[in-house]
């Protein structure tokens, strides 16, 4: 068994304003999230033990199976291994953020603008934990740079029995009351006082006020812990696991529990990070030989903290179209989960029609059989396609008809359904392009092109698309006019059934033409057959009704 594991840390929140009382979740559009969590398999857990504090150190560990309470010894730990810095049994560690202070004269009167000090960069950040270890390092206490603004101090020695606020929990607060307390809080505040005179006027910072950033007033030291002792991942579970995450707190955790830890180009914990190439890494490591991939996505949590939710939106988005949606994609093509996502039962594709003055309206039912239609590679050729763009309203459903498209067919039949907002004249062109007859509606052909007269309409669509040889325009009680590039025009007899229900009146008229021309059958036979069948089909209920034997034979034989 394989396992890959996306973790959108921080995508759960509360209701919000800014989304009329809904959730993020609530709000986002992320159809491949909820085609699992529809039709997969559900549970809820509890990542954060009684007694523990919540946090993404503690959840993230007790998401990859280990036990909190046993194991757990800190947050900043577990980032020191990931910057590769040596730790001694009696060393305490401390993450070193660089943040932004307003400028009251008195540290203790100070407000917590800005928690990453603007998003600092790496590069910048360096120079300022390099100019603060310049002056506050002693023997017993250092500072190391790490990424962004997330940086770590280490003191032999120190204490564990102090309380340290996280800076995020403190924005747009005083930090009056956040300050350290407890056991060698006054040699932390004392350090986070001094750097504040450091980083006050260096140049890095000068520099990002001329440019209207945020600077890097002050250090704030929280997350306290000490050496980390996990027990092997793949000791303890079976499982060569592979972890991919922008974060050290998660490559600290990888690195401590001998996993590979899968450095992106580009990751960067936010929204700016490569999406695209964290997908592919898991990819990539769980098809060569890693049978437990975590991916870890930060960014719903960072512009949490931000209190971003059109950002965090934009995360949670992304996550779902450029990493989930691709990484099922593509374990799909090669096989792997095919057997269940093939298996899962969806309800069937229904539609309300409503007839006012003779024009019907569509209410169509949504998360049914065709939004979610995996592609499986198939196993031998076929004469002809038939697709339409109703079956192309999911990415999933979409993506498998793309794929299709990429075979050899004799026809390519499409059948062009206008269903706002279903439909966008992108995804309409594309799939003209790639057919070879088109059937589309008097009422919806002006949805693509201006609509003068049968003839001049399916004229001007062959001049649009080389690809066509045969446009279908359906003329309601008037029947239905053909267009072929090379015979020119025919036009059907005109139905003479009342109408009962419109519902599959048009896949009957495709399928019966097509049938037909397949079977090297004139223009004219197909469209006579295709109009006897959809005239009685009109006539019943229900889009696939039994056909009487000689009616069947009528059509069979043109």
């Amino acid at each position: 068994m394989k396992y890959v594991v996306i973790l959108g840390d921080g995508m759960a929140d509360y209701p919000v304003d800014a989304f009329d009382g809904k959730t993020i979740l609530e709000v986002a559009d992320k159809p491949t999230i909820d085609y699992m969590a529809q039709h997969g398999e559900m549970g809820m857990v509890k990542t954060v033990q009684d007694g523990m504090k919540p946090g993404s150190d503690v959840a993230n560990l007790s998401v990859m199976g280990y036990d909190t309470k046993k194991c757990y010894s800190g947050r900043s730990p577990l980032e020191a291994a990931s910057i590769g810095v040596p730790l001694k049994d009696n060393d305490v560690t401390f993450r070193c953020n660089l943040v932004t202070l307003s400028d009251e004269e008195n540290y203790e009167d100070k407000t917590m603008l800005d928690y990453s000090a603007g998003e600092i960069t790496t590069e910048e950040a360096a120079e300022l934990i390099k100019a603060v270890a310049k002056e506050l390092d002693t023997d017993m206490i250092k500072f190391y740079p790490g990424i962004s603004y997330r940086h770590l101090t280490v003191w032999e020695g120190g204490s564990t029995n102090v309380e340290l606020t996280p800076p995020h929990d403190s924005s747009d607060k005083k930090i009056t009351d956040h300050l350290p307390k407890g056991d060698g809080a006054d040699t932390l505040l004392e350090m986070m006082k001094k750097s504040e005179k450091i980083l006050r006027e260096h140049p890095v910072n000068k520099k990002r006020v001329a440019e209207g950033k945020n600077p890097a007033t002050s250090i704030w030291v929280w997350g306290e812990g000490t050496k980390p002792q996990l027990d092997n991942f793949e000791e303890k579970f079976g499982l060569k696991g592979s972890v991919i995450s922008a974060v050290d707190l998660i490559k600290g955790i990888a690195k401590c529990a001998g996993m590979n830890s899968i450095d992106v180009e580009g990751a960067t914990g936010n929204c700016d990070t490569n999406w695209e190439g964290k997908a592919q890494a898991a990819l990539d490591a769980i098809l060569n030989g890693s049978d437990f991939v975590y991916v870890h996505m930060e960014a719903p949590d960072e512009m949490g903290h931000q209190g971003a939710p059109e950002k965090k939106k934009f995360a949670v988005e992304t996550i779902d179209k450029k990493v989930v949606k691709f990484i099922k994609d593509e374990l799909e093509k090669r096989g792997i989960g095919r057997k269940y996502f093939s298996s899962v039962h969806l309800p069937t594709g229904s539609c309300r029609v409503t007839l006012k003055n003779g024009t019907p309206s569509y209410e169509l039912a949504s998360n049914v059989a065709y939004d979610y239609i995996p592609y499986i590679e198939p196993e031998e050729e076929y004469d002809a396609l038939y697709f339409g763009t109703l079956a192309q309203r999911r990415d999933i459903s979409r993506n498998t008809v793309s794929e299709l498209l990429r075979r050899n067919y004799r026809e390519v039949l499409l059948d062009v359904n206008v269903r706002k907002p279903y439909l966008t004249r992108e995804i309409l062109k594309k799939s003209i392009e790639k057919a070879t007859i088109v059937k589309i509606s008097r009422e919806e052909a002006s949805y693509l092109l201006p609509y003068t007269s049968p003839e001049h309409y399916c004229e001007t669509m062959l001049a649009h698309f080389p690809r066509l040889h045969q446009v279908i325009l359906t003329l309601d009680k008037d029947g239905a006019y053909v267009c072929d590039r090379q015979q020119g025009g025919f036009l059907s007899p005109k139905p003479c059934s009342k109408a009962l229900s419109t519902v599959g009146a048009g896949d009957s008229f495709c399928a019966a033409y097509l049938f037909h021309i397949l079977s090297g059958h004139s223009i004219p036979t197909a469209l006579e057959a295709a109009t006897v069948l959809s005239d009685y089909v009109v006539t019943q209920l229900g889009a696939v009704p039994p056909l009487p034997d000689e009616l069947r034979c009528r059509i069979l034989k043109g």
